[in-house]
């Protein structure tokens, strides 16, 4: 989707509004899929959009590193870090999102899907788009 807040991966392009009872496939600018998801300490937390709801979330694959990020950005709105294999311990979730496990995915707070990156230095950028900030020019590894 060609949005100021959506950060394009070639990978996954936008192919537009599906067909009315279609389900997309999860890319940037794509309502995340609403699956089901187990949050430590959080048993109020069961769906994926409603751990979405909550702030920036980013989901990190088994094999990328975890991004160092704030745990809130101005405006006091959240930003949590998860595993995907934290969130579901079986296949349900990776194989929903498509996730790739080098691959760290960032929602916005209505649930869409701000950003799939391949590389950890790409996550802060993504997030200051999101924001609809300037993209930083030093982010950290």
């Amino acid at each position: 989707m060609d949005s100021p807040l959506t950060t394009p991966d070639e990978r996954r392009p936008f192919s537009g509004r599906p067909a009315r009872g279609d389900v997309p496939v999860p890319a940037p600018g794509i309502l995340v899929p609403d699956c089901p998801v187990t949050v430590g300490g959080r048993p109020d937390l069961v769906r994926l959009r409603q751990l979405a709801r909550e702030g920036i979330t980013v989901l990190v694959g088994d094999e990328a590193p975890h991004p160092r990020l704030p745990e809130a950005l101005p405006g006091d709105l959240p930003i949590a870090v998860h595993r995907i294999a934290d969130l579901d311990g079986g296949p349900t979730l990776p194989n929903a999102l498509g996730a790739r496990p080098d691959e760290i995915w960032v929602l916005r707070p209505d649930a869409y899907v701000a950003a799939v990156l391949p590389r950890v230095a790409d996550v802060a950028p993504a997030v200051a788009r999101l924001l609809g900030r300037a993209v930083p020019s030093r982010v950290p590894a």
